[in-house]
């Protein structure tokens, strides 16, 4: 079972790894861990796919600069507020001037309340997708969908796919979830849960699960 100081720990090392990409090349995609720009906005598509953003209070956990923010923007299709959350202070202060009509905060969704805030939708690209080794990773996304779940109308959860397709390497430093396996633990939340698998390998095959 994990514990708080499990979950404090992740996120320092995770913060680590994103100040040390910070500090090697200008802020993009690609410093935060994604292949492209491109790969990137292919997972947002996905998203808007599935939900109507559009005047919602959106929740972004792990948001990075936030570019989400900004493609729902370009869609037209802006939320009425956004809320980022991340656990680098680097990263936050490039949010902040890219986006200040948003909203960003340095906070640990796996460990702070949010008791006074509640929105219409969370959102996570990658976020748990990083191979674990303080605790399992399906015990951290079955967490992360509680505890999105608990303060938000609908969450949105990316996963790399175990389903294969294409030709590019397994890659240990990352987890391969079954999109079975948290389909189910979605269920244990709401009955009313939606799977995306059908997009492109980004490289990697990937889906979104939308709970409701």
């Amino acid at each position: 079972m994990a514990t708080e100081e499990d979950f404090r720990r992740i996120a320092e090392d995770a913060r680590e790894r994103f100040e040390d990409r910070l500090g090697e090349a200008e802020p993009d995609a690609t410093s935060l861990g994604w292949d492209s720009r491109e790969s990137m906005e292919t997972r947002f598509e996905a998203a808007a796919e599935m939900y109507d953003f559009s005047g919602a209070s959106v929740l972004d956990v792990g948001c990075g600069f936030g570019d989400f923010y900004q493609f729902l923007k370009d869609r037209g299709e802006a939320p009425e507020t956004y809320y980022g959350i991340d656990i680098s202070d680097g990263i936050l202060d490039v949010a902040r001037e890219r986006q200040p009509t948003a909203t960003f905060e340095k906070r640990n969704i796996f460990v702070d309340s949010f008791e006074e805030r509640t929105f219409d939708v969370a959102v996570e690209f990658g976020l748990l997708n990083y191979n674990l080794d303080r605790i399992s990773n399906e015990e951290y996304v079955r967490e992360y969908m509680r505890r999105t779940y608990e303060v938000c109308d609908a969450t949105l959860v990316n996963c790399l796919s175990d389903y294969r397709e294409g030709d590019w390497e397994w890659e240990a430093f990352v987890y391969y979830y079954s999109p079975e396996k948290v389909f189910g633990y979605a269920q244990e939340l709401t009955r009313d849960v939606t799977l995306k698998h059908d997009f492109e390998p980004i490289p990697q095959k990937e889906f979104i699960l939308l709970l409701q």
